[in-house]
């Protein structure tokens, strides 16, 4: 299996964006692929057109974004992101970079989460190096992991018109249930900016620190 964050990996080809989105559903060789926050302002530049986007609304409860109003990253107009993938396709147990929050609007199709609180880190297995976690939520094998068994594990099935937010550094596994269509923006504000900038140390990241 990969050893990737979120267990993802790259599909080996490039297609343009709209002849995935006429196929991703029926195409046998791409119901695997997962378009996964894919960002739309560095990639379709000609739709926003230039910042701060005006035809982009932030939900409000997400307004408070500090890395729209200062330097960190030069992230300010990564998001927001697109997210499309056949039913079965899936991200497996993972923690969003830099301890950011993150929110994702579904547009289409079901989604399915599974959320471990963040004191709970340890009993999902985490790789010691890498970036992936070793226990799978969805296929749990309690005698290669015992821990996770002890695990709160919150699960959510999302429909078109909600949006799921997820705290920073929360491990969450998500699987579509249904060919999905998806909106999602990462971002920092102060119920996480400390974690943020203790990674960004971690990540050896100073500038960003001092910034």
């Amino acid at each position: 299996r990969s050893q990737s964050w979120a267990r993802l990996q790259h599909c080996g080809e490039a297609v343009r964006l709209h002849d995935f989105l006429d196929s991703f559903a029926t195409n046998s060789s791409r119901l695997s692929w997962y378009l996964h926050d894919w960002s739309l302002p560095t990639n379709c530049p000609e739709l926003f057109g230039p910042s701060p986007y005006p035809n982009f609304i932030v939900p409000k409860y997400f307004a408070g974004d500090y890395l729209q109003r200062s330097a960190f990253l030069g992230d300010q107009h990564t998001w927001p992101s697109l997210f499309v993938g056949a039913a079965g396709t899936e991200s497996a147990m993972h923690v969003d970079n830099g301890g950011t929050n993150f929110w994702l609007y579904l547009l289409s199709g079901q989604k399915e989460w599974r959320l471990l609180h963040r004191s709970e880190f340890v009993l999902a297995y985490k790789d010691p190096i890498q970036k992936h976690f070793h226990a799978d939520v969805f296929r749990p094998d309690f005698d290669r992991h015992p821990l996770l068994q002890h695990a709160t594990i919150t699960t959510a099935t999302q429909a078109p018109g909600e949006l799921m937010f997820v705290p920073g550094g929360s491990p969450h596994a998500v699987k579509n249930l249904e060919a999905i269509h998806g909106v999602s923006m990462n971002y920092v504000d102060a119920s996480n900016v400390w974690s943020f900038l203790w990674h960004a140390l971690a990540d050896h990241s100073c500038k960003t620190f001092e910034q």
